[in-house]
């Protein structure tokens, strides 16, 4: 089936337009994911090692603090007991995050302690005075032991405790005892919170692990995964100290995963935590899904105008080829065409238009010329009347119509006789 002009000019604007925002679509999709999981894998890697440095410095300036407090002569002389207490203690309000610091004889029995707990009990198989008896000691996180049901619990949960422990030695280099002191871990959860908050109030998913360094359990995270040793940690860690992948976790769900660890250049025994951040693959790519629906959007709005454009620009060109077509057809029918170009501003048609009048033109004189040989060729030139050769025609025809008739062949004869003489 023929289409009009304007209508098949329309389709195929239509058409191309969306084949072309089709196209367009899927290349900026998939250079935009790609460019997407780069610029957040990076993002959250950049998170990730921010967390840990921050980490880090916190955990740096507790033993910074510890170290200096280990320093002082009060803590090495004979004063009181209440006195070295008071001293623990303005040492805790002035730094909250301290749970609890005790000071210790060479026997690990606790001498002075802030606000007395655990006064007169002995930590001597406790880690944090056996380690600290050869040096500096910064212990990993842990439930806590014997302050469990002595310090307040952080909503009602488990208490969970980091140690920091130095040597107390006299001038002489004598080891004399241990100053001890337990953080409480909601301070890494603090500074956490500081950093990546921001990012969740503005509508960014996103979940933070913190791994031990010793069996790379998880100590802070969602509550599922408190304990839990995650599967893919060792092949992360092996990689780099400080990046991002895509990694599928154990409900087969892919994560933008970015992981750094503490790796600051300070002069304490850091605990090299590993921090992970990740963000479902599916929300980073939102971005992406949206500009693609924009892309869509526009592509098809797009096509509806540039169709009637097209509409109306064919329609400018169909309508001079139309009453060219109307000329010619007249012209068939025997009536007399006047092909005027038209003025169109469209080259090519002026040129059909000028060509098809030189046409008709032409067929014009050659037909005059025609009509004018055949009347030399069928008349005397002398008389100007029907000569034998016109009239041998007229007799044939004549005679092929009295046969049709019927018609008494001797009348017929009796006819042309006549007509000869």
């Amino acid at each position: 089936m023929s289409l009009p002009l304007k209508v098949y000019w329309g389709i195929a604007f239509s058409v191309f337009l969306i084949l072309f925002t089709f196209i367009l679509t899927f290349i900026t999709v998939h250079l935009t994911n790609s460019y997407i999981k780069e610029d957040k894998g990076k993002g959250l890697s950049n998170l990730s090692l921010q967390i840990a440095n921050n980490l880090d410095r916190y955990m740096w300036s507790r033993y910074s603090e510890i170290t200096i407090l280990s320093k002082l002569d009060s803590l090495h002389s004979n004063d009181s007991i209440s006195d070295k207490r008071e001293i623990l203690n303005r040492v805790q309000e002035e730094i909250p995050a301290f749970s609890w610091i005790g000071i210790t004889d060479e026997s690990g029995m606790i001498e002075a302690s802030t606000s007395g707990l655990l006064e007169n009990q002995t930590i001597s198989e406790r880690p944090v005075f056996i380690e600290a008896r050869e040096g500096p000691f910064i212990g990993d996180v842990h439930e806590a032991l014997l302050l469990n049901d002595l310090l307040p619990r952080p909503d009602g949960g488990k208490l969970e405790l980091v140690d920091i422990s130095v040597p107390l030695v006299n001038t002489s280099g004598d080891f004399k005892g241990v100053l001890a002191a337990h953080l409480s871990w909601e301070w890494a959860r603090e500074v956490q919170s500081s950093i990546i908050n921001p990012y969740i109030d503005s509508g960014e998913e996103m979940e933070v692990f913190i791994l031990s360094s010793t069996d790379q359990r998880v100590i802070l995270g969602p509550e599922s995964y408190i304990g839990q040793t995650l599967p893919f940690t060792d092949l992360t860690k092996s990689n780099l100290t400080n990046g991002w992948e895509v990694e599928t976790w154990e409900d087969d769900q892919s994560f933008l995963t970015g992981y750094s660890q503490n790796n600051i250049s300070l002069n304490y025994p850091g605990l090299e935590w590993t921090v992970l951040i990740r963000q479902p693959e599916k929300a980073a790519y939102t971005a992406a899904h949206h500009l693609s629906i924009v892309i869509l959007i526009s592509g098809i709005i797009s096509a509806a105008i540039f169709a009637l454009i097209g509409f109306r620009v064919a329609g400018k060109i169909a309508k001079p080829l139309h009453r060219i077509t109307q000329q010619a057809e007249l012209y068939t029918k025997g009536n007399s065409a006047n092909f005027i170009p038209f003025k169109t501003d469209i080259k090519e048609i002026e040129e059909l238009s000028s060509s098809l009048q030189t046409l008709i033109n032409t067929l014009g004189v050659t037909e005059s010329n025609l009509l004018k040989m055949e009347g030399i060729a069928y008349r005397d030139a002398l008389t100007n009347l029907p000569n034998r050769i016109s009239l041998e025609l007229t007799a044939d025809e004549l005679l092929k119509l009295l046969n049709l008739r019927g018609t008494n062949l001797l009348f017929s004869i009796s006819i042309w006789t006549a007509l000869s003489r």
